[in-house]
């Protein structure tokens, strides 16, 4: 059982580097103009010159989940002939790299960094939330009685 092993783990690295190393070897080099930093790039979902509005996007997506149209109608534009926000192409470097521009990003993607920046926000303060109750029900820290 042990040769198994060992040949299962020999195997899964060796197409784990000819994989890797292939995407190394095709990826675009060409980075998008700077304009700022990784802060400037947050909180820019719906910032942009035409970027719809919130509670639009909410409006066409729940609209077109209940119709049976699929969850692709969040993002779809008002004229058909714009091209689809999810057809735009994305560069990680114009939101995460040393300096952005977040004017080249397109929407749906600011909207998951927005997304993603809040749901982290909230795991952090629910630690440490966690964290003081646990250590107030070990008796480490006492906490004041509101109310009594």
């Amino acid at each position: 059982m042990r040769n198994f092993r060992n040949v299962a783990l020999a195997t899964a690295t060796a197409a784990t580097l000819a994989i890797t190393g292939t995407g190394a070897a095709i990826a675009d080099t060409t980075a998008p103009a700077a304009t700022g930093t990784q802060a400037d790039a947050l909180f820019k979902g719906t910032k942009g010159e035409n970027d719809k509005p919130l509670k639009d996007i909410i409006a066409d997506g729940t609209k077109g989940v209940f119709n049976g149209q699929g969850s692709s109608q969040f993002l779809k534009p008002e004229d058909e002939k714009e091209p689809k926000d999810a057809e735009k192409p994305f560069d990680a470097r114009t939101l995460f790299g040393k300096e952005t521009n977040w004017q080249e990003a397109p929407q749906w993607a600011r909207l998951w960094v927005d997304g993603t920046l809040i749901a982290g926000i909230a795991a952090a303060v629910g630690g440490v939330i966690a964290a003081v109750n646990w250590a107030s029900y070990n008796g480490w820290i006492q906490l004041p009685q509101l109310g009594r």
